[in-house]
């Protein structure tokens, strides 16, 4: 059993478990209505935004949160709308270089940051400009594996996300690593000059 490293993730734990009560609530009373002949769709992912704000909310704090790795909060500017755009994402160091994967596959921060190039992360106060390099996937895939091959090796349901996410296995060698790069994304971040 997985016992949450940090304050920030028993705080997200704690969250997490009331959303999925409410979430529970909420799909009965869904599948009542739905069987009463009373229509109306369930917003999707309300669990994974419900975790998200939590998550937002300890990291503008400045409290730990590292659930695939530490955490940080990745704002970049939209691609149509040019606002800025907060999402908490996960950093990696390794031998002094800082990456965001997308473990999660191309989602909007991915296509924001390939537009923009640049962004900021946050931690508390901290503030850190970067502008950003999307890796090949024949570089991303050994930066996937070293990253979070130690979590795919594991148990709990850490590891069982990233493995179903990136479709990858204990064991797996670096080419299924460089298979997986092609949708999950890897940016090498560099701080501003």
């Amino acid at each position: 059993m997985h016992l949450p490293r940090d304050l920030g993730e028993w705080i997200f734990m704690a969250v997490l478990m009331a959303a999925a009560m409410a979430g529970g609530m909420l799909g009965v009373h869904a599948l009542r209505s739905h069987l009463r002949g009373a229509s109306g769709p369930m917003r999707p992912g309300l669990l994974m935004r419900a975790g998200s704000r939590v998550v937002a909310w300890l990291l503008r704090l400045g409290v730990p949160v590292s659930l695939l790795g530490p955490m940080m909060l990745l704002t970049v500017r939209g691609r149509t709308s040019g606002q800025p755009r907060t999402v908490p994402g996960d950093v990696h160091d390794l031998d002094g270089r800082r990456y965001l994967i997308a473990t999660h596959g191309v989602g909007d921060w991915v296509l924001n940051l390939r537009a923009a190039g640049e962004g900021t992360l946050r931690l508390g106060r901290t503030r850190i400009p970067f502008t950003a390099t999307e890796l090949p996937p024949t570089e991303a895939g050994p930066i996937t594996r070293r990253a979070l091959g130690s979590l795919v090796a594991a148990s709990g349901w850490r590891s069982t996300g990233v493995r179903s996410n990136l479709g990858v296995q204990p064991g797996s060698a670096d080419p299924d690593y460089v298979a997986a790069a092609h949708d999950h994304p890897v940016f090498e971040v560099r701080p501003a000059t």
